[in-house]
């Protein structure tokens, strides 16, 4: 985006002087990744303390609205979107998949929708089995609902839906995808290892798609062609009449790095991966949500307002 970087610069908490507030001004939206950013691993629901600054920066004469992009599909994340709402009044688009689905403001239906062709749903499932990986396929439809298989060699033992991830998505254990699905996200949780020898037969194919071992939760992904956090959030951006020059973003694993590239300032957890601090344009001193609350009230502080 020719967006110009800002020095990097750790934070020891916040701050008051006109220097270090100065690449919080001037800002309309903060983009926010899920686990291990807005949520700790420990923790299910957003902090009280999170919800008292989203309102107060929301209901501010100057408002600034939050994205969440999250690799999470849509029913592993609505109900944090509907506790932001419901503490603002206010709503946006957000990104989940990866990016290969964005919801409107209504969290109704998917204003973009990209996927992974069934032919190459096929020979993605071949290469995870091969490696002896039970692949999980996710499909989004366009009113968001979601479906879930697994898909195992062996014979599925019970025939009920299941969950899993903890994201509320029904499953479906099959030995056979049905013929003509489409998907936004294959995914199997397995070892670098494993992944790695994976990810060598994926490149074999030539399918040119995005394709990452996250080290954060154990899961090898492979995405829907121009899928990415950084695509995501440009087009909620887009929907919302706002520049990714006005846009930060908070993020701790690589995934999040793109969107580091896309917005006026990448904000990097301290419990984040090297090399997600390495492409931050600013480290906080505290990791998870905490980090959260330190970047929030320094928005707060760059308003002019102060926190208690």
């Amino acid at each position: 985006m020719g967006t110009p970087r800002l020095p990097t610069r750790t934070c020891d908490g916040p701050a008051s002087n006109d220097a270090a507030l100065e690449p919080f001004r001037a800002v309309d939206v903060i983009a926010l990744d899920v686990d291990g950013t807005l949520l700790a691993e420990d923790e299910s629901i957003v902090s009280a303390e999170i919800v008292e600054l989203h309102y107060a920066l929301a209901s501010h004469p100057t408002p600034i609205d939050f994205v969440l992009v999250t690799g999470r599909p849509w029913e592993g994340v609505k109900h944090l979107v509907r506790s932001f709402e419901a503490a603002t009044g206010r709503r946006a688009p957000h990104v989940v998949h990866f990016g290969s689905v964005v919801t409107d403001a209504p969290g109704s239906k998917a204003i973009r929708r990209s996927a992974i062709p069934a032919q190459t749903v096929r020979s993605v499932i071949d290469a995870f089995l091969s490696g002896g990986l039970a692949p999980s396929v996710i499909q989004c439809d366009a009113d968001l609902s979601e479906t879930h298989w697994s898909v195992r060699e062996a014979e599925p033992k019970g025939a009920d839906p299941q969950k899993t991830y903890g994201f509320g998505v029904p499953i479906r254990e099959v030995t056979e995808l049905p013929a003509g699905v489409e998907a936004q996200v294959i995914l199997a949780k397995t070892q670098p290892d494993v992944a790695a020898r994976v990810l060598r037969e994926l490149a074999t194919l030539e399918t040119n798609l995005p394709m990452e071992y996250h080290k954060p939760s154990g899961v090898l992904y492979v995405d829907s062609q121009g899928s990415s956090k950084a695509e995501g959030l440009l087009f909620a951006l887009s929907e919302m009449g706002v520049s990714p020059e006005r846009t930060i973003a908070v993020g701790d694993a690589t995934p999040d790095i793109a969107m580091f590239e896309t917005v006026r300032l990448g904000v990097a957890v301290s419990t984040a991966d090297a090399e997600v601090i390495e492409a931050a344009d600013y480290v906080a001193s505290n990791g998870c949500s905490a980090a959260v609350v330190e970047v929030l009230e320094l928005l707060l502080a760059a308003r002019g307002e102060g926190t208690s």
